[in-house]
C-alpha cells in the first residue's frame, strides 16, 4: 500500500482480517481485506481514486453484500426510470408553455 498507493501512514493501518480469493485466471488473484478503523478504509479508498486511474493492474473496490448490490441495481434502474420521465415532462412542459409579458 505504502509503495502503490502511496499512503505515508501505511504502517498506522491495522488490517482486521486478509485474505486470498481463488480465481479462474491463474495469473491474477483477489485479495480481500476488512480494516479496523472505517478512516483507514476510507482513506485507501480516496488515495486509490486519484492514484490508480491510469493504473490498470490492479483495482480498489467494496465487497458489498447480495443484498446491497441487488437493492442498489434496482435503485440504479429506477433512477433511469425517473430520469426518463423528468426529461420527457420538461420537454413537454417547455415546449407548450408561453410566457406573455
Amino acid at each position: 500500500m505504502k509503495n502503490t498507493l502511496g499512503l505515508e501512514h501505511a504502517e498506522n493501518i491495522d488490517i482486521d482480517r486478509a485474505h486470498r480469493v481463488k480465481s479462474r485466471n491463474k495469473t491474477e488473484c483477489t485479495i480481500i481485506a476488512r480494516f479496523t478503523r472505517f478512516k483507514d478504509c476510507q482513506s485507501i479508498f480516496n488515495k486509490a481514486k486519484t492514484t490508480l486511474n491510469s493504473n490498470l493492474s490492479f483495482s480498489v473496490q467494496q465487497d458489498f453484500s447480495d443484498r446491497v448490490k441487488r437493492l442498489r441495481h434496482k435503485l440504479g434502474e429506477r433512477m433511469i426510470t425517473e430520469h426518463r420521465f423528468t426529461q420527457e415532462f420538461s420537454t413537454t412542459c417547455t415546449s407548450s408553455t408561453w410566457v406573455q409579458r
